[in-house]
């Protein structure tokens, strides 16, 4: 994720000799050694301060060294020339039937970056304008994914130092729909991001505090000094910050937190001022204005920048993914993240996570937001479906919204906004009041964040609004609104407000809601019309009656009862109501038997998910027999959320009630359950063993000894083994070993996994007899030889040395290779050496990974440094990874061994651009390409860790949503791999206390082990205990000299491939034009 730091580099006679042109073809592997030291001092600790000038953000000398001389990633601009606002409108491409309008521009915004309405039909947009750098902080430091540490926090306002961000109010005085007016409602702010308005004042979201300024007689001025409200958002990514502000429909306040920010959250206006609550970014948070409660709503996602709650309260945001449109979120649900650089879950005992929406149509990157179309102004073909802004790709794309089981999918019916204008950054999206889709346009060349350097284009910026040439408005609650841009819906009666529920617009609907609310204690008669509603179960207004009461609270017990029932026809009241209970969490006598009946028979996927999110809310004794039921329904199983909500309900009760958890399974009817068995036996075990009490021990021995079969003894036994891979077993209570032993009578050697990581002799012994025995399964073998390597015992390491070198099977052989790195044994570098040339060949990747264990090691790699004086190994198969690898070692003597072999690790800028023009000149030089033969140069050098339409490994990126028609792009990530690490990808180095050192991908985080997916795709799983360190590195593991077993042909073929925008039939003689 780093720029390269610039270095002297050594020529070595071999690169002075030869063109740079030969050196593309035979030996480009002058490659990139860079001084580790030199890249962690200037990031990772920064220095002391030294004489830098007064307004620059770096505190220190080695920062302001940094920002000088970053090169940045991505997207960094160019230097065209910025159009002018109706010169872009007049290159955005639009379907006949639609058109765009200017709202605003500069100089009266720029950097908008969040766009609101309010119950006077005002647009409030937020100016980003002190992006990047937080005034009156200064950068001490970066970390390794350019994250930065500052001096000190920012104080809140009013107290606060001024920055230049601003929050503005557009007015339309005349109502004949344009905003004509405008005004800074605050000015000063500091890295502010979104703002919700209230009818008592403005939410505004100004990391690392969410603020409330009061506004009562709604006259857009301020009427004092801000409330701080929550505390500990993190600055240290302002790209990726809490973001997105909105009111929800039933009364908390929603937000969403972005990839690379920490946070440590405090409400002080709370119960509990000093209680934190911690993540590690990607988010969407919910805080109650009224009982200053603060959690995390759900978690996981992309860069999560972009938040949409729909007419029934389902919840989206964007992402920064490729291949998708973003998340669904269900509440208490966990998500993806890229586990290295973002962190682990919350919950270290999640045992999943769900993935973004599944997509068909553009694959690129990345709908950084959406909003669900609800609304009739635009066509009739948007309702309901999802509009997405991609501000890499420059567009907005119309998609279906399809119901995916629990969950959702999209398909692409329309690219509804594309551009050539390289300056079209659509940043952030909403629907006003009138109906049309706003967009707020940072209109900048730049767009990537992986760059230090405060050089974006500040001065510009826009509004824009996409409505339909010939609007459909009949509807009868226009009356009340005779322009949809200049209302006041305070001064409009409660008749008026309730008319205005079944308003074709949900931005009309919500706003009402939200003037309604702070009537109703007054008023017996809102009260009244609120219940009537509720009970007509024709109104379509119900929902949003139900929302009102419970804001109000007069909604009763006995009317929220009603709404559990079979008889209620609506499954969003039936849904809500459910919520409802569970955001209490408490409940009659009467709702828990109602929850328990529609676990039993809901046929709604979406009531049946929320209800397994209320009962991981819930108190256990409620909770625990509406899981059980859920439970029962076995055919749940293929549902792509419901298994892991069933789960996750019954893991929050773990803790704290795992003998009536366990207590569950006495119901014989549980242990047939296909998701029972699929989805929950081995989890719970894995958390009964993670816990590592004495009492869930017994818990864990009570559900073996429940457990009616010995196959699913066998998944018990499974997911207790899972919780210590990469760990030893601590001594277990009798009452276990005892279930373990009846176990492993009726199935001899079933549990041997166990009781090698319990250290037990006879089971070593097992052990490496069964490895030695031709007649063992490869699996087994493999399996046995991963679990030895692990708990490293000392009879292990010469039947490792044997499979090595005799086994048949290149599986074996390739374990014992890992399997021996994790010994520390001086000869074991002679042995791999020797195995290299006598028990290995081209036709597998053995020898790739004998190169990366011989590197592992300090002592092991001037073994390989001795082999390839020796021409025994070639350089040529030496990644640049594994180079810097070694370079890293203390040893002073290894490293002057690899400057003097390879010179500089990596290339000059100028070497590469060469590099680039020559591969671009090769691919241009012939429009006639072979596409089946590209494939097969894809599958062979490129689909071992990339995916390309759904095949290939995963390793590094799915290459399937890049820009891949742009050769520039194209032929830069193939030179110069290392010049943009997708952050999910770096690479990381972890040092054991031993001395081994591992590169690969971080995997997964838990409390206890880390996991690395090395660049030959094993998973290896470290004790954290073991760990000496874990940093993340500069360069990719994608090596730079991958072209160069390549004919000129077959560069040409693979490029031709790599650019094809969707998968096509293949035929052996399949020619295409490049």
């Amino acid at each position: 994720m780093f720029g390269r730091v610039r270095i002297r580099h050594f020529d070595t006679p071999t690169s002075r000799s030869m063109p740079v042109s030969q050196q593309m073809r035979a030996n480009p592997m002058r490659n990139q050694w860079l001084l580790v030291v030199a890249l962690w001092s200037a990031l990772g600790w920064g220095w002391a301060n030294v004489a830098v000038p007064q307004d620059s953000p770096a505190g220190n000398e080695e920062v302001a060294r940094v920002m000088r001389e970053f090169e940045g990633r991505g997207d960094l601009g160019d230097d065209s020339d910025p159009a002018s606002p109706p010169e872009t409108i007049a290159r955005l491409k639009v379907p006949d039937d639609l058109q765009v309008e200017l709202v605003a521009g500069e100089p009266d915004v720029t950097q908008p970056i969040h766009i609101s309405f309010d119950f006077k039909g005002r647009m409030w947009v937020v100016q980003y304008r002190q992006y990047p750098f937080p005034a009156g902080l200064k950068v001490v430091r970066y970390d390794q994914h350019l994250r930065a540490v500052f001096d000190s926090a920012p104080i809140a306002p009013p107290n606060h130092v001024a920055g230049a961000d601003c929050v503005t109010v557009w007015e339309d005085t005349n109502g004949d729909g344009s905003y004509d007016t405008h005004q800074d409602f605050i000015e000063g702010l500091n890295i502010a991001t979104s703002v919700a308005v209230s009818t008592s004042g403005i939410w505004v979201m100004n990391p690392p505090y969410l603020l409330f300024y009061p506004d009562a007689d709604h006259d857009a001025k301020v009427d004092g000094d801000p409330t701080v409200h929550l505390s500990g958002f993190g600055l240290e990514d302002t790209h990726a910050v809490a973001n997105s502000l909105r009111l929800g429909p039933d009364g908390w306040l929603y937000g969403a937190n972005g990839s690379t920010t920490t946070a440590s959250i405090h409400a002080p206006l709370s119960d509990h001022p000093d209680d934190a609550t911690s993540f590690q970014g990607q988010c969407i948070w919910r805080y109650h204005p009224e009982t200053h409660q603060f959690e995390i709503f759900a978690e996981g996602g992309g860069n999560t920048f972009g938040l949409e709650i729909e007419e029934s309260g389902l919840t989206f945001s964007g992402t920064n993914h490729g291949n998708t449109r973003g998340m669904f979120y269900p509440q208490g649900s966990y998500g993806t993240k890229s586990w290295g650089k973002h962190g682990p879950l919350t919950n270290p005992h999640a045992y999943g996570f769900f993935n973004h929406m599944r997509s068909e149509g553009d694959r690129r990157r990345f709908t950084q937001a959406l909003v669900v179309y609800q609304d009739n102004v635009l066509p009739q073909r948007y309702r309901d479906q999802s509009i997405a802004i991609n501000p890499l790709q420059r567009c907005v794309i119309s998609s279906e919204l399809i119901e995916d089981t629990s969950t959702f999918r999209t398909r692409d019916f329309e690219t509804t906004i594309q551009t050539d204008d390289r300056w079209f950054r659509p940043v952030a999206i909403a629907v006003g009041p009138d109906g049309a889709v706003y967009f707020a346009d940072w209109y900048d060349t730049r767009l990537t964040h992986v760059d230090p350097r405060d050089n974006w284009h500040k001065t510009s910026g826009r509004v824009y609004r996409l409505t339909a040439k010939n609007p459909s408005r009949s509807s009868n609650a226009e009356e009340l609104l005779p322009s949809r841009t200049r209302f006041d819906m305070t001064a409009m009666s409660d008749n008026q407000l309730l008319r205005l529920l079944a308003h074709p617009s949900r931005t009309i609907r919500f706003l009402a809601l939200e003037v309604i609310v702070p009537r109703i204690e007054a008023s017996g008669d809102l009260q009244a019309s609120l219940g009537e509603i509720l009970r007509d179960s024709k109104d379509e207004r119900r929902l949003l009656a139900l929302w009102a009461l419970h804001r109000g609270n007069v909604l009763s017990d006995d009317a929220l009862t009603k709404h559990l029932t079979a008889s209620e026809p609506d499954p969003d009241l039936r849904r809500w109501a459910i919520r409802l209970l569970g955001d209490n969490a408490s409940m009659t006598n009467d709702q828990q038997q109602a929850l328990v009946e529609l676990a039993k028979r809901e046929a709604d996927v979406h009531v049946r998910s929320q209800l397994a999110s209320t009962a991981a809310r819930l108190h256990a004794e409620p909770a625990l027999p509406i899981l059980r039921e859920m439970m029962l329904r076995e055919s749940d199983q293929g549902d792509l959320h419901l298994p892991l909500l069933i789960w996750w309900g019954l893991e929050a009760h773990c803790k704290q009630h795992a003998d009536a958890v366990a207590d569950l399974f006495a119901d014989e009817r549980l242990w047939r359950s296909r998701l029972v068995r699929q989805t929950i036996l081995a989890r719970l075990m894995q958390r009964l063993a993670a816990e590592g009490s004495n009492k869930s021990y017994l818990v864990a021995a009570n559900l073996l000894a429940m457990a009616p079969d010995d196959d699913a003894k066998a998944i018990l036994i499974r997911g207790f083994e899972e919780a210590f891979v990469g760990r030893k077993v601590e001594l277990l209570p009798d009452a276990l070993q005892e279930q373990l032993a009846i176990f492993r009578k009726a199935r001899p050697g079933s549990d041997l996994p166990l009781r090698l990581r319990q250290g037990d002799v006879d089971a070593i012994k097992q052990a490496l007899q069964l490895i030695e025995q031709a007649e063992t399964p490869i699996r087994t073998k493999v399996e046995l030889i991963e679990t030895l390597g692990e708990i490293q015992t000392g009879d292990t390491v010469a039947v490792l040395r044997r499979r090595l070198q005799a086994d048949r099977s290149d599986a074996v052989k390739a374990a014992a290779l890992q399997a021996l790195s994790r010994f520390s044994d001086e000869r074991i570098g002679s042995w791999i050496a020797s195995a290299y040339q006598s028990s290995m060949d081209d036709a597998s990747n053995l020898r790739e990974t004998a190169i990366r264990v011989l590197s592992s090691r300090e002592q092991w790699a001037s073994v390989l440094m001795d082999e390839i004086d020796a021409a025994k190994i070639n350089v040529e198969r030496v990644p640049a990874d594994v180079v810097l690898q070694m370079q890293a070692f203390e040893n002073a003597g290894l490293r002057e061994r690899v400057a003097s072999r390879w010179g500089t690790v990596r290339a000059t800028p100028a070497e590469k651009q060469i590099r680039i023009a020559e591969l671009q000149s090769v691919v241009r030089s012939s429009s006639q390409s072979n596409l089946e033969n590209g494939k097969t140069m894809f599958t062979k050098h490129c689909g071992t860790c990339h995916r390309l339409f759904g095949e290939g490994g995963k390793v590094g990126p799915d290459l399937t949503g890049y820009e891949r028609s742009n050769l520039d792009f194209l032929s830069l990530a193939i030179i110069d791999p290392s010049a943009a690490i997708r952050e999910e990808f770096t690479n990381y180095r972890l040092l054991t206390a031993d001395g081994q050192v591992l590169s690969g991908l971080l995997e997964n985080q838990t409390p206890e082990t880390v996991t690395m997916r090395t660049a030959e795709g094993n998973a290896v799983r470290v004790d954290r205990d073991d760990i000496e360190s874990l940093q993340a590195s500069p360069v990719s593991l994608m090596p730079e000299n991958i072209l160069d077993a390549l004919s000129t042909e077959d560069v040409r073929d693979l490029l031709a491939y790599l650019q094809q925008p969707m998968q096509i039939p293949l035929t052996s003689d399949s020619i295409d034009a490049n």
